[in-house]
């Protein structure tokens, strides 16, 4: 192996049908304005983009595609256009559209295109099997012409193969019959022919023509088929040849296919048999061929085809291999490595390189020992182990290897300690090795350094060791001597400076030692290897993927991220004429640029031996060439060698995709009207979410290490750096983004960014005009939501006025009510008392007749009332309308006759069963009726008529009086309204009609007025219209209807009889109580509550209260018999008091009467349900009240007698009082936890009335009271029948004395609890027993004990 820096042969990339060619067959190449390459094979067109390759075939169903698959020729004109030439026809690529133009030649059937050239005039000159063919431009217009003589005639009758245009303006026509020059004047073309003379020498070699160039020298080349080269001399006229057999002065062989100068030098030349390569100046021609396993050779020998594209890279198209690329910028990295021969590198693991005195290298290995090459005579010498020669190397496996001051090679090796070669006799000495010992098995030496002072110095893998050398002898020195903080270091790297100090580099720090004295750098930095460049300054490789460096004069350490792989380690570091360093890592090599901080990375791509290289395996030498060891071997170089692309290439959008589908131009999903490299906008619609945009930098050197950056704007916040040129976005928001994508080719050297913009549409429900509907829509639904609030809150002022209006009435009505009490009370008792004067009886029922019109004018006002709340309920039940409506129609009899009107009842059956509530519909046609009377004047006439159809009954009243104007009918049945017409005042309310009409829809019917004014001549009419419907089906599922059988409901609470004993007890004289019961009335209306005062005082002992409040407070302390309450009080109202009273143990037992003007059901309800035991609506006749009050008390009495004898009946324990009504429950608990109190205390005498009342938490009055109210029966009474029934029962057991007994029950006197038995039972205790207790049962039933 000769290592110099002789010119090496170009490396040939190559691009096959593996790589996507549609056919290895290239036969023409051609470059784009854009940059890519076209390659026209004989099975189609292939777009290359340095990455991918783009194939496009003919499609029989599209006249936009080409002519055939055979493409022949291509041509890019001076206006950019592509023109293809195929083997039947000529096709101009639309870049735009991506399709191809078919132009017909006027020619009679199809043509080859051979060849396409441009003069310097735009005339496009089209070569074919049919002749050469002119293709004009002018403006818009196209001329196709067949191109002849003056004279008409062809200007050839062979194939027309090439045509060029040299300098001069002379074209130049290669045929298969000769060779043409043709040049213009005055507008004519003339010809000169120029055909082989076998006589003349200097004639063309052959007529065949296959290529005709000019070099940058001018010099113009023909090409021959199968008689080689010939170089045209314009002076003469003459040929000089260049025929193949005559060594480096003729091409590998005569079949010349193409021409083209790389530079002002060199002619390539493409053979049937391989590429010739001719220097310009002396005419000597270099041959290349394929090597067979030399992957770097020409692929195949058989060239059709040669190119320069704009970079300067040169494209080699062959028949049956594919097109070669020779690139433009080479990398000059040479390898070493085992080849299988004899003369080899014994092992590709290199773990050091060295250069020693001679020029000679020497390389450690991990595997085969040391190597030693010898550069005179290119021969390599091995140092291995050899297990029988103790002198040997002691392992092969070399991790450093170093030479000393005095040239001795030292190597360090795994296992084998360190050894040290005695050039003289070829031997190794042996240090820190023992064979044989374990310990020393596994030790390593990694590193080797000589400082200053003579020391010597070594890394193992177990620490430092420093020795002192003279020649090859080492004497161990203690480190403690050279300074005791050395003790630990575990060097990776040692390095001795200029200076002579020692630098180690650990995996967790940098330090340095000279004279002794250690000073440490860094103890963060994990260092590989350590450098000194030309300045002084220390660099330092990391294995943490960077480079520090540590400047001696500012004492300052810095630290550099690594741009090109940020996780490699740096293994190696080497400095270049430049300044430039050059660093080896485990992943690749990188020159980087301390000035510009920029960095170049290099790969196997480029001719690295490998990717990874090893430890500190680095070397210099006196030629300057570098060399880097690595596992694969050795790549050296002479760093002035490698060149760097300088070519900012061309970037440029290539596809775009819709998920897996590849979009086309003015396909249906609209997404691409052109080219996308000519689009500027892409507009995507919501349902194309998923998108892939492919773009590619024309950079075709190494393309594979082409770099790409893109970003969306309004999308990414950063560039995102690629490899592969495609971009995917999905489920991108609607919006406007800009999509900027920017590459670097091969060396790193960016382009500015390009940007297509991209449109993402919103869905239907996002677009501009569906928010502006929103919008509307949104301001209709505030107007409504406003017009909704402002209505409502008109409706509710109006509600809150008609709310004050029932609530007016309702008050009204309440005091009314009252009043009408005050009135109706005094009046039926002073119609009582002179019964027998006639007139003052008359005057009397006269107020009285006046009063129940009024209670039923205010009764009407509370069904208004009811019926505006919805709480008025129907009692409906089977009844005949017929005989009903005749009791309403005779009442009016009387005033009818009056007032001199006639009236007529008439119906068309006589009996008519419906389903109504009498009391309410009984209003309804009152109301009817007297409307009638009130309007129609004295003569007039009214009517009331039943008519029976199917479906329903229909009740007509008509009367002849004043009528109404059609503009009030349609209000009539509206609250508060009245007409006021004709000059009159109308008296009433306004809501007679409208609560007719609420009672009538009620019932589910219908009510309608039809009215005729009356005028001069004529009497007005106005009839109202009643229709209900048969059976009660309509009224099922009301919750406000109650079905009663029978022909009447029950009568209302007013109306309410009350039940009286048929010789009732006498309404309490004086004589036959013997103490007075007392009664509580509760009543803010202080008149009212005099009347009731003084109505039951001369019976009763009446306390007064004016509130609920007031009321409670009197009732806890007084314990009344009974409380009359008002309902309607400020603060506590009657229900809330009532609740109290009866669900306080103290009060529950006394009787309450609600007196109210509230008539409802509900209220009526509200009230039972509190614990009211009657409900007494106003107005109420005072014997009622009377007889309501006795009864209550009476009632109340016979529950006394009740409770007093079922508490001497049962025996003595603790069951309690039985009592089957509800209401009474807490008196009856009450009654049992006092019995039960009383029976757990028997025995103990001093059990009395204070200890009692403390255990039921009741004052001994309220106990007492409440006790007498239950039992009448006193406290002690209560007590001493408990007793006397314990000692009854223990008396009938006959189980213990007298005695006993007595003190079981409390007695502590034998003689008194005897007195007081026998006082009980009528018997001492002695003679007490069973016969004795029944009769005294049989006495209390028959004996009422007051």
């Amino acid at each position: 192996m000769a290592v110099s820096a002789a010119a090496q042969p170009p490396e040939f990339n190559h691009l096959t049908v593996e790589n996507g060619l549609s056919n290895n067959s290239v036969l023409s190449i051609v470059q784009d304005s854009r940059g890519f390459i076209w390659l026209g094979t004989s099975a189609g067109l292939n777009r290359y983009d340095g990455s991918k390759i783009k194939v496009y075939t003919p499609d029989s169903n599209s006249s936009q595609s080409l002519w055939s698959a055979g493409i022949l020729s291509l041509l890019r004109d001076s206006k950019s256009a592509i023109w293809i030439g195929t083997n039947t026809g000529l096709n101009r690529y639309d870049e735009q559209k991506d399709n191809f133009e078919r132009i017909r030649l006027p020619a009679i059937g199809t043509a080859a295109i051979n060849c396409l050239y441009e003069d310097h005039q735009g005339t496009l000159w089209i070569g074919s099997s049919k002749g050469i063919f002119a293709f004009l431009t002018n403006g818009t217009k196209r001329q196709r012409l067949q191109f002849t003589t003056p004279r008409g005639a062809p200007v050839t009758t062979g194939v027309v193969r090439t045509i060029f245009e040299d300098h001069q303006g002379n074209l130049w026509i290669g045929t298969s019959n000769g060779l043409i020059r043709m040049w213009k004047e005055r507008q004519q073309y003339f010809s000169e022919n120029f055909f082989y003379d076998p006589s003349r020498p200097e004639s063309l070699s052959s007529n065949n023509i296959s290529v005709i160039y000019e070099d940058p020298q001018n010099h113009l080349w023909i090409g021959t088929q199968n008689s080689g080269l010939n170089l045209y001399r314009p002076a003469n006229k003459t040929f000089r040849r260049f025929m193949a057999g005559n060594g480096n002065r003729g091409p590998i062989h005569n079949n010349i296919r193409s021409l083209v100068a790389r530079n002002n030098n060199e002619l390539w030349i493409g053979t049937q048999e391989g590429l010739s390569v001719m220097d310009i100046n002396n005419g000597v021609l270099t041959s290349y061929q394929n090597e067979g396993d030399n992957v770097k050779s020409l692929s195949q020998n058989s060239i059709y085809s040669l190119y320069k594209d704009s970079n300067g890279s040169m494209w080699v198209g062959t028949y049956f291999g594919g097109v070669n690329r020779v690139d433009a910028f080479s990398t000059g990295f040479k390898v070493i490595r085992n080849n299988g021969s004899s003369n080899t590198l014994a092992n590709n693991v290199v773990s050091t390189i060295l250069e020693d005195n001679n020029n000679n290298l020497w390389m450690g290995t991990e595997g085969a020992g040391l190597i030693f090459y010898n550069r005179k005579n290119q021969k390599y010498q091995v140092f291995k182990n050899e297990i029988s020669d103790p002198f040997s190397i002691a392992s092969n496996l070399v991790k450093v290897a170093y030479i000393d001051k005095d040239g001795n090679i030292w190597c360090g090796t795994h296992g084998g300690g360190l050894n040290v070669l005695n050039k003289a006799t070829g031997k190794f000495l042996h240090y820190l090795y023992l064979p044989g010992d374990a310990e020393n098995a596994n030790l390593e030496i990694l590193t080797l350094t000589e400082g200053g002072e003579g020391l010597f110095w070594v890394g193992t893998s177990r620490g430092l060791r420093v020795f002192q050398r003279k020649g090859l002898q080492l004497n161990e020195l203690p480190l403690k001597q050279i300074n005791n903080k050395l003790s630990g270091f575990i060097a990776s790297t040692l390095y001795t400076d200029r200076k002579g100090q020692v630098w180690i580099g650990t995996s967790s720090g940098l330090h340095v030692i000279k004279h002794y004295v250690l000073k440490t750098i860094s103890t963060t930095l994990s260092v590989n290897t350590i450098f000194e460049d030309r300045k002084g300054m220390i660099w330092i490789g990391l294995r943490t993927g960077g480079i520090a460096s540590w400047n001696p004069v500012s004492s300052q350490l810095t630290r550099y991220n690594h741009p090109g792989a940020p996780s490699a380690n740096i293994l190696g570091i080497l400095e270049d004429p430049n300044g430039w360093l050059w660093l080896s890592s485990d992943e690749g090599l990188f020159r980087y640029n301390p000035v510009s901080k920029t960095t170049l990375s290099y790969s196997v791509s480029d001719g690295l031996a490998g990717g990874e290289f090893n430890y500190n395996s680095h070397l210099k030498d006196h030629n300057g060439f570098f060399y880097f060891g690595g596992y694969h071997g050795i790549t050296y170089f002479l760093p002035a060698d490698i060149e760097v692309n300088p070519y900012k290439a061309p970037l440029v959008f290539t596809n775009l995709w819709l998920g897996n589908r590849q979009v086309q131009i003015n396909a249906p999903d609209g997404l691409l009207k052109k080219n996308i490299s000519h689009s500027d906008q892409l507009t995507f619609r919501p349902n194309q979410n998923l998108f892939t945009i492919n773009f590619a930098l024309l950079n075709f050197i190494k393309s594979d290490k082409n770099r790409y950056a893109y970003k969306l704007s309004g999308f990414d916040r950063d560039w995102k750096q690629v490899h592969n040129p495609a971009a995917t976005y999905t489920n991108l928001p609607p919006g406007d983004y800009q999509f900027f994508v920017k590459g670097a080719n091969n060396d790193g050297i960016w382009t500015e960014p390009i940007m297509v913009k991209i449109k993402v549409l919103p869905p239907v429900w996002r677009t501009w005009w569906a928010y502006a509907i929103y919008t509307f829509l949104l301001a209709g639904v505030l107007f409504l939501v406003i017009r909704f609030f402002f209505l409502r809150a008109l409706f509710k002022k109006e509600e809150e006025l008609h709310q004050v209006k029932l609530n007016f009435f309702t008050n009204v009505s309440h005091e009314l009510r009252t009043h009408l009490s005050l009135i109706m009370a005094p009046v039926e008792k002073l119609i009582d008392i002179n019964h027998k004067d006639p007139f003052t009886s008359q005057q009397l029922m006269q107020i009285k007749n006046n009063s129940n019109r009024l209670l039923k004018l205010v009764s009407e006002l509370m069904d208004f009332r009811k019926a505006e709340s919805n709480h008025l309920d129907l009692r409906v039940s089977k009844q005949d309308l017929i005989s009903f409506l005749q009791d309403i129609y005779t009442s009016f009899r009387e005033l009818s006759l009056a007032k001199n009107i006639r009236i007529a009842f008439t119906h068309n059956s006589n009996q008519v069963f419906l389903y109504f509530d009498e009391e309410q519909l009984e209003k309804v046609f009152f109301n009817l009726l007297a409307n009638a009377f009130k309007f129609t004047p004295e003569g007039g006439h009214i009517s009331v008529t039943v008519n029976t159809q199917p479906g329903f009954t229909e009740i007509i009243v008509s009367d002849s009086g004043r009528g109404i104007a059609a503009k009030y009918l349609g209000k009539l049945f509206t609250n508060y309204y009245q007409v006021a017409d004709h000059g009159m005042q109308n008296t009433g309310y306004g809501l007679g009609l409208a609560l007719s009409r609420k009672i009538t829809e009620l019932h589910h019917g219908s009510i309608r007025v039809e009215s005729t004014p009356a005028t001069a001549t004529t009497e007005g009419r106005t009839s109202f219209f009643v229709r209900l419907l048969p059976g009660k089906k309509h009224f099922e599922g009301n919750a406000h209807v109650t079905i009663l059988p029978g022909r009447k409901p029950f009568p209302p609470a007013t109306r309410q009889s009350i039940p009286i004993r048929e010789k009732p007890a006498p309404v309490a004289p004086a004589g036959i109580r013997i103490k007075r019961q007392t009664i509580l009335i509760a009543e803010d209306n202080p008149e009212l509550r005099a009347l009731i005062k003084q109505q039951l005082e001369p019976y009763y002992l009446v306390h007064e209260s004016a509130d609920g409040a007031d009321a409670w407070e009197n009732a806890k302390e007084h314990l009344p018999d009974l409380i009359i309450s008002d309902i309607m009080m400020p603060g506590m109202d009657g229900i809330m008091l009532c609740n109290r009273l009866k669900t306080d143990q103290r009060t529950c037992h006394i009787p309450v009467l609600l007196l109210t003007a509230k008539s409802t059901q509900h209220d009526q309800v509200k009230g039972l349900e509190n614990g009211a035991d009657i409900y007494l609506t106003k107005p109420f006749s005072t014997k009622i009240l009377e007889l309501h009050v006795n009864n209550l008390l009476q009632a109340h009495k016979r529950l006394q007698e009740k409770n007093m004898r079922e508490l001497r009946f049962f025996a003595a324990s603790t069951q309690s009082v039985s009592t089957e009504d509800p209401q009474h429950k807490m008196d009856s608990d009450f009654l049992a936890a006092v019995t039960t109190i009383i029976d757990e205390h028997l025995e103990d005498p001093g059990f009395v009335v204070e200890q009692l009342s403390r255990k039921v938490a009741m004052s001994p009055p309220v106990l007492y009271k409440k006790i007498r109210a239950l039992t009448n029966l006193s406290v002690n009474e209560f007590i001493k029948t408990r007793r006397f029934k314990k000692a009854a029962a223990l008396l009938l057991q006959k189980g213990l004395t007298i005695n006993e007994i007595s003190y079981a029950v409390g007695y502590e006197d034998r003689k008194y609890f005897s007195k007081e038995f026998k006082k009980y039972f009528g018997v001492a205790p002695s003679d007490f027993n069973q016969h004795i207790l029944e009769q005294h049962k049989q006495m209390l039933n028959t004996n009422e004990i007051i």
